[in-house]
């Protein structure tokens, strides 16, 4: 499975884990190790951290949470309260830790929660 990273923004790079949503509809993230996998080819963390069902239904609502903001907002409307009160919930976990490692590489880690918090 490829992930595609092409918006310049992750949140909505999230969204795009569904393709053609109205026909032939493909979701990406159907299982804890889509969203692990997803995690490492975004840069956020450099090894799959584990991830949980719960995890999993976290991403997908956050993800359905972002398209649906992202939609009102290219209609000129608010995303709803819900949709935002949602995505600044997630948004306030401590994101992914950078780490220098003795040969001089940044190691980058994190569980699921950073990993959405930077979505």
């Amino acid at each position: 499975m490829e992930f595609t990273f092409l918006s310049g923004d992750l949140a909505l790079d999230l969204a795009g884990t569904v393709q053609h949503r109205r026909a032939d509809r493909r979701d990406l993230l159907t299982a804890p190790e889509h969203l692990a996998r997803w995690s490492v080819a975004a840069g956020l963390v450099t090894d799959p951290p584990p991830v949980s069902a719960a995890d999993l239904a976290a991403a997908v609502g956050l993800r359905e949470a972002i398209y649906r903001a992202a939609t009102a907002v290219l209609h000129g409307e608010p995303p709803a309260d819900d949709d935002r009160d949602l995505i600044n919930r997630r948004a306030a976990a401590p994101p992914p830790v950078p780490r220098l490692t003795g040969d001089g590489a940044v190691h980058r880690d994190g569980d699921a929660a950073a990993v959405l918090a930077a979505a």
